[in-house]
């Protein structure tokens, strides 16, 4: 056993030896390879430390380089924006010298055509050739011909203003009352024409009117020293701005009997009940205005000769009280002896009796006054039925076919108003001179009843 463990023993002695010469030479062999390696680091270290200042140089240069290339990129960019945007503000000062332009050639149109309309038609001649040339034009084109004519026509026109001012003179035709066309020359001052025909037996003012040739529309007196205008004499002469509607207008002025004419069929009951009510209202005005209001003394008259037993002269005292308050106190002193109930019914039948006789023909004149203006409603629809046939059968374009219906319609309308106001108006002064005159019938009553004496109560 024991030479067992002693061979053991021997066998792990040798190996222990063994491993500790390897590991021995193994440390001095890793010292080597440490040594060495620290000798590569330093060599590579001092080749580093040696490379790094080149190196760092080479960086600097080539971020001075970058830095360079940024401002000059910079540069062209900004460059590059200031060319766009004054390139847009070139476009956009172009697109408004385009629109200002078009503007202006529109107002030129504009100022061509106003200058057209407003040349009398005995003057056209004179432009007719520039206004032809300007018509002709193409719209769609703009450029220097189209605005070398509008400028021509702005030159004739404040030429033509200059002339109106010193007078006007030349050469036209005028078709003259007759029907005739007539040459001769015009004299044009501002808006006012006056024409003289060759034979110089024919003078007038030029109607301003929307047809090729002008007419003269009056030949009277005041006019026939026209020749003396036309050779620069200082004349008094009739002007008409309007350009002779003024006088037209008043030489076609309808008459009362043509304006009620127009008002059609039912202007006819219309002026029916106007005759009517200003019939009546005349006789109930000379009747109504006539009646006089007794004296308060006259009543106490009657009375006191009552009161003194003398019925014959009370009888004829109250004949002298004017009607119808006498007529009432007479018939109360025919009854005087009854009593005063009685007496106080009679005077209420002489009241009742009086007041249909002072109302007579007020009933005529209402009347009149709520029919006429339904009258003058119903004509008013007739008109203007009758205007929307001839609208159906014309169309809406020529309004003097339209004027019979418009006129059936508003003249009907203005006569039924006219009757009816005052008609209304003196119903209710009628009406209320009646009541006062009822009223104070009754009012003497009650004085002549309060008035009786008590032994007549019977």
């Amino acid at each position: 056993m024991i030479r067992i463990l002693k061979t053991l023993l021997i066998f792990a002695v040798i190996p222990a030896t063994v491993m500790a010469q390897d590991l021995t030479t193994t440390q001095s062999s890793a010292e080597r390879d440490l040594l060495d390696a620290i000798d590569r680091l330093n060599q590579q270290r001092n080749t580093i430390a040696e490379e790094k200042i080149p190196l760092a140089r080479r960086i600097t240069e080539k971020e001075t380089s970058i830095l360079t290339l940024r401002n000059e990129a910079a540069r062209i960019q900004a460059a590059n924006d200031a060319r766009t945007l004054a390139l847009e503000d070139i476009r956009n000062n172009l697109r408004d010298w385009e629109e200002e332009n078009n503007f202006l050639v529109s107002l030129l149109d504009e100022y061509a055509r106003k200058f057209e309309t407003s040349l009398s038609t005995a003057e056209y001649d004179q432009y007719q050739a520039d206004l032809n040339r300007f018509n002709t034009l193409d719209p769609s084109q703009i450029g220097e011909d189209r605005i070398s004519v509008q400028l021509e026509l702005i030159d004739q026109g404040f030429s033509r203003i200059r002339r109106a001012f010193n007078g006007d003179v030349f050469e036209g035709n005028v078709v003259t009352g007759d029907g005739v066309l007539n040459a001769g020359t015009v004299a044009r001052f501002g808006p006012v024409s006056y024409f003289q025909n060759a034979a110089g037996n024919i003078n007038g003012m030029i109607i301003l009117e929307d047809s090729t040739i002008p007419h003269i529309f009056t030949e009277d007196s005041g006019l026939s020293n026209v020749g003396n205008l036309l050779t620069g004499e200082a004349v008094d002469i009739p002007v008409d701005v309007t350009g002779g509607k003024a006088l037209s207008i008043e030489s076609e002025s309808d008459g009362l009997l043509e304006h009620i004419g127009k008002g059609g069929i039912w202007i006819i009951p219309i002026l029916l009940f106007a005759g009517l009510s200003i019939a009546a209202s005349i006789l109930k005005i000379i009747e109504i205005y006539k009646i006089k209001l007794p004296q308060r003394g006259s009543v106490h008259s009657v009375l006191s000769k009552l009161t003194a037993g003398d019925k014959s002269a009370a009888q004829a005292a109250a004949a002298d009280i004017p009607y119808p308050v006498g007529e009432m106190i007479s018939q109360a002193v025919r009854h005087a002896d009854g009593s005063k109930e009685l007496i106080e019914e009679i005077m209420y039948e002489s009241m009742l009796d009086t007041q249909p006789k002072l109302e007579k023909y007020l009933p005529l004149i209402a009347i009149s006054a709520a029919t006429a203006p339904l009258l003058g409603l119903l004509g008013t629809v007739t008109g203007m039925i009758n205007t929307f046939e001839l609208i159906t059968l014309f169309g809406t374009g020529d309004a003097q076919s339209l004027s019979s219906g418009i006129s059936e319609a508003l003249i009907t309308t203005e006569f039924g108003l006219i009757v009816a106001i005052p008609a209304l108006i003196m119903h209710a002064l009628l009406s209320r001179k009646v009541q006062a005159i009822m009223a104070n019938m009754e009012k003497f009553a009650v004085v002549f009843v309060n008035g009786l004496p008590k032994s007549e109560g019977g």
